[in-house]
């Protein structure tokens, strides 16, 4: 695996475990989530100005103390 690859895994990595933009790096925010089922897909958005960083989670309900009732 080269530098790159290496960098870009860490960072996809930063995203889905800490919530860290893949961007740059800072904080995200939930901005929409959509429940189905006993699965949640959460969208975040970077919180830096000038920054168009976004993730998509998918996660278990159960993960996120979620009620599915």
């Amino acid at each position: 695996m080269d530098m790159e690859k290496s960098l870009s895994s860490k960072r996809y990595q930063l995203a889905e475990d800490k919530g860290l933009c893949p961007e740059c790096g800072a904080q995200m925010d939930e901005i929409s989530r959509l429940n189905e089922g006993n699965i949640a897909y959460v969208w975040l958005q970077c919180v830096q100005e000038g920054c168009c960083g976004r993730w998509l989670q998918k996660k278990l309900c159960s993960e996120l103390k979620i009620s599915t009732a």
